[in-house]
């Protein structure tokens, strides 16, 4: 091994890291809505946010059904 190794194993991971990146994004915003969410959650995480007086931002996918949680 020599020194100039390293350099085009980095580029090779910022370019692996940037295709990743790009295959990863069409998906999350192709997400579905959260109208497949479980009934009632919304009105405990609102629940939740009047109790601690606070904002709260929660969004969750099942990756094997492609169901989605988001308040």
């Amino acid at each position: 091994m020599t020194s100039a190794d390293p350099m085009p194993r980095r580029r090779l991971f910022r370019t692996g890291l940037a295709l990743s990146a790009a295959a990863v994004a069409p998906a999350a915003a192709a997400a579905p809505a959260a109208a497949d969410e479980p009934a009632g959650l919304s009105e405990e995480f609102r629940a939740l946010e009047q109790s601690y007086g606070a904002r709260l931002g929660v969004y969750a996918r099942n990756v094997r059904t492609g169901r989605t949680v988001a308040h």
